[in-house]
């Protein structure tokens, strides 16, 4: 087994997890020893599991930043240099380095802002929506109105089906924790796919 060394594996570990992402099995490739040393590391040496866990905060905070930029777009300037050989009155070869700036723009990505919305505001922007009817109820549908539905389009069950949204979101206040679960709503609702 090998030995814990205060003085420099925190630091290795906070940079491991900070640089790389690295998980516990990478932790232990790269002290050499297995992952339930690491996890006796982490609960016998505060300061190990401290550099572990800011170095996860950090590759975090990195993620997060990087799916946002792509999310939104990003402007950035790219430097090019360019080196060309020119004579000198003398006759020698002399050597022209010039630096170029180019402003170049990354578009946004609309699959990363789908993402970001859909981890960040879930109640608005999940892909499925929970409908219910008066007092959190089942939404009471008569055969006559199925009947109704028979002859219509699909452009028209949509706006209808759109029309029903606006109303549910309009009539219900939004309650806290709104947006977690699927399948079946919190109180046993049925959950409608947009």
């Amino acid at each position: 087994m090998r030995k814990y060394d205060a003085d420099s594996f925190p630091a290795l570990a906070e940079r491991a997890c900070t640089d790389q992402a690295a998980s516990l099995m990478d932790l232990a490739k790269l002290f050499r020893v297995n992952r339930r040393t690491i996890c006796r590391w982490m609960q016998e040496y505060p300061e190990f599991l401290k550099a572990v866990m800011a170095g996860r905060v950090i590759a975090d905070d990195l993620a997060v930043n990087a799916i946002f930029q792509r999310a939104v777009g990003i402007e950035y300037t790219e430097i090019s240099t360019e080196t060309k050989e020119a004579l000198d009155r003398d006759g020698s070869v002399r050597t022209l380095n010039s630096k170029r700036l180019t402003q170049k723009r990354v578009p946004p990505d609309v699959e990363a802002a789908e993402f970001w919305l859909t981890n960040r505001r879930p109640a608005e922007w999940r892909h499925k929506r929970e409908l219910t009817g008066a007092d959190g109820g089942p939404i009471p549908v008569s055969i006559q109105e199925l009947e109704a539905l028979k002859g219509l389009d699909v452009r028209e069950l949509i706006r209808l089906h759109s029309d029903a949204l606006a109303q549910s979101r309009s009539a219900q206040p939004e309650s806290p924790g709104a947006g977690a679960g699927g399948g079946k709503g919190e109180r046993g609702h049925q959950v409608v796919d947009q």
